[in-house]
């Protein structure tokens, strides 16, 4: 496990339980993937740390952390890992321990969550995908999520699927990519899982919108 690490819990109207923490000997984990797109204003420091375990206010979270924390929850992991928040920013020890032990956060992590689509921290990933008129229709699927709602996911053959995304043009994302063993990719135009068992197509099909899911 990571030095510190984020339990995060149900919402209650709108608002999630983030509470940093330190080491949880071997309780799954998510780790997040993401651009900062400039320094991050609400980061862990070594004043912070002064609060034994911190509750994070939620409104104070960069959109991106907040969404990472929503699939986080969603999916039933209790712990995520995000860098600027576990890894305290002003101190150089720390920091180069840490960034040593990257190989290992990634590989070890159950998944990674990769906000591909958002060029910086405060823009998040979970909005809705354009479908353009270009892509091709696949098929409609109806879904249902937890407590009833109804969604829809859109199959579309999408050309341009494979286009560089803004995760891809950061040398850090790229090495997370390849160290994690899971991935749940959310781009500008699908949504991707990405496990030992998957493999490329010539052609890929699109998970175009949900509606009243991740949003």
């Amino acid at each position: 496990m990571p030095k510190r690490i984020l339990r995060v819990s149900t919402a209650t109207q709108g608002v999630y339980v983030v509470q940093l923490q330190e080491e949880v000997d071997a309780a799954p984990y998510a780790a997040l993937s993401y651009c900062w797109g400039g320094d991050q204003p609400h980061k862990t420091t070594k004043a912070r740390l002064q609060v034994s375990n911190p509750i994070l206010r939620w409104d104070h979270l960069p959109k991106s952390i907040q969404d990472a924390v929503k699939v986080t929850v969603d999916l039933g992991i209790l712990y995520l890992w995000v860098d600027s928040l576990c890894i305290a920013q002003d101190d150089e020890k720390e920091l180069a321990l840490q960034i040593a032990e990257m190989p290992r956060i990634y590989t070890q992590a159950i998944m990674a969550v990769m906000a591909s689509r958002a060029t910086r921290a405060n823009e998040g990933f979970l909005g809705d995908i354009d479908l353009n008129q270009e892509a091709e229709l696949r098929a409609r699927l109806p879904f249902q999520c937890p407590g009833g709602l109804l969604g829809s996911a859109f199959l579309r053959c999408q050309e341009k699927s494979h286009d560089p995304e803004p995760i891809d043009y950061r040398a850090w994302c790229f090495q997370e990519y390849y160290l994690s063993q899971r991935m749940l990719t959310f781009g500008s135009l699908q949504n991707r899982w990405v496990c030992p068992s998957t493999y490329l197509m010539s052609s890929s099909i699109n998970i175009g919108r949900f509606t009243n899911g991740w949003k």
